[in-house]
């Protein structure tokens, strides 16, 4: 896994750009003692709604580093695949059920209620990437720590 240069667009442009967002340097991770780190290739593109790009990665980052403890690392995958270009945001955070990773995407639901949020960032997610014609997910992380959020859209060639 690499870490993406500030100048170095991981997330790449086109008419509807899939995710154009630079996560290098961003002072979320600072602030709550998170790390990132980057595994993908260095330019997919997909196709999304204009606005969806940046929306999507920042409500799937801010969640990610919201429930990470401080220490701990945010993995932001994206994989290029037959006709889909996948972004998975995964953090190490207390985890969630199966039946929570369902409800998660319903508007003003949140797992925790200690946590600041409106409870509204995944049900957004969720509506701009079905209107681009793609799929969001939750899952549970693996050993029952974290979640892996998972967006699939279509892959521009």
């Amino acid at each position: 896994m690499t870490r993406p240069s500030i100048n170095d667009p991981r997330f790449a442009r086109s008419t509807n750009p899939f995710a154009a967002r630079r996560i290098d340097g961003d002072p979320r991770f600072c602030e709550r003692g998170v790390t990132i780190a980057f595994d993908g290739p260095s330019h997919a593109v997909g196709s999304a709604l204009t606005s969806a790009p940046d929306q999507i990665v920042d409500n799937l980052v801010d969640n990610a580093i919201g429930h990470s403890p401080k220490g701990t690392a945010v993995v932001v995958r994206v994989r290029e695949l037959t006709d889909e270009i996948e972004l998975a945001v995964i953090d190490a955070g207390t985890g969630m059920t199966v039946d929570q990773c369902n409800r998660a995407f319903d508007r003003f639901w949140r797992a925790d209620s200690t946590k600041d949020g409106s409870g509204l960032g995944l049900a957004i997610v969720k509506h701009l990437v079905e209107l681009s014609g793609g799929t969001a997910t939750l899952a549970p992380g693996r050993g029952g720590s974290g979640v892996v959020a998972t967006v699939r859209l279509p892959r521009v060639k």
